[in-house]
């Protein structure tokens, strides 16, 4: 594991090459389906977990057809956001969610994009809170 960050290394990162991982934390289970070859170097880390994001689109919500399915949390929505990149620009949207989505404790309206830099808290829902990051590798 010779030159490789140790974000990609630590127990608690999902590393880039493996295709699924279930973690429970309480009665929350997260469901990561996102092909290796369409992983990009940006995570959602949630409950310790770094999870990587899609190059192109990263769809998040309660239903399995998500990349990123939340179950358990009953404020999600069966499809919450998505997480778009352009241009290595990563950016949030919001699913007309039920309960809502924020971007460092502020709304992001529903149909309305909103950029995400390294570092910012988003918030689904009620309770799933996650950090997004930004690696250069």
């Amino acid at each position: 594991m010779e030159n490789i960050p140790e974000a990609f290394s630590s127990k608690n990162t999902l590393i880039r090459w493996q295709p699924k991982i279930f973690k429970t934390d309480g009665s929350v289970m997260f469901i990561y389906n996102i092909p290796p070859e369409d992983q990009s170097s940006a995570f959602l880390t949630i409950a310790d977990i770094n999870f990587a994001l899609s190059k192109k689109i990263t769809n998040i919500g309660r239903n399995y057809n998500n990349n990123f399915c939340i179950r358990g949390d009953m404020y999600i929505s069966n499809f919450h956001a998505k997480i778009i990149c352009r241009d290595n620009h990563y950016y949030i949207l919001d699913e007309a969610s039920t309960n809502g989505t924020y971007l460092n404790r502020n709304p992001v309206f529903k149909g309305r994009v909103k950029e995400i830099q390294n570092g910012d808290i988003i918030q689904f829902g009620v309770n799933t809170v996650a950090v997004f990051t930004l690696f250069s590798i």
